[in-house]
């Protein structure tokens, strides 16, 4: 709880916006580049966190109408969930969620990416997994991955 409150100040909310802004060019360059590789025919991939604030960025809008120019794929962003690709938690084995956002222009990638939840599997993926006193426990940020499943 302690943790929490520290999270909630606002010292830690301006810390926050701060870093957001401070890293504005990093997503300036990412853009740039993503944009001028696909313009090129090369294949571009940027991954972040589905709900990242990145995302809402104007930095992106440099690729709006960007296509492959082989496919006139446009570059848009597509989310998956990184439990279909075997992500689970550390700790205690179960799915996480991970709701993952990828923009790319390549047809391929799209369809090897795009896959959400289908729920199959335990109830804990979308939420929180509990402790013995039924209270939340905080997912351990080491993941175990199945990358085979990745493989194209």
């Amino acid at each position: 709880a302690q943790n929490m409150a520290m999270m909630n100040t606002e010292g830690r909310k301006q810390f926050v916006m701060e870093e957001r802004h401070r890293q504005l060019p990093m997503l300036r360059w990412i853009a740039r580049t993503a944009k001028s590789r696909t313009e090129k025919g090369r294949i571009a991939l940027i991954e972040n966190s589905w709900w990242s604030q990145a995302w809402q960025e104007d930095v992106w809008n440099v690729l709006d109408g960007v296509t492959d120019p082989m496919t006139y794929e446009p570059f848009e962003c597509i989310r998956s969930d990184q439990c279909m690709f075997g992500q689970r938690d550390a700790d205690s084995g179960e799915p996480v969620q991970g709701a993952t956002g990828w923009a790319t222009a390549s047809k391929l990638l799209k369809q090897a990416l795009n896959r959400s939840c289908d729920k199959t599997h335990t109830k804990t993926c979308r939420g929180q997994i509990r402790k013995d006193d039924g209270q939340p426990k905080r997912r351990s940020t080491r993941r175990r991955w199945h990358t085979r499943s990745l493989l194209l």
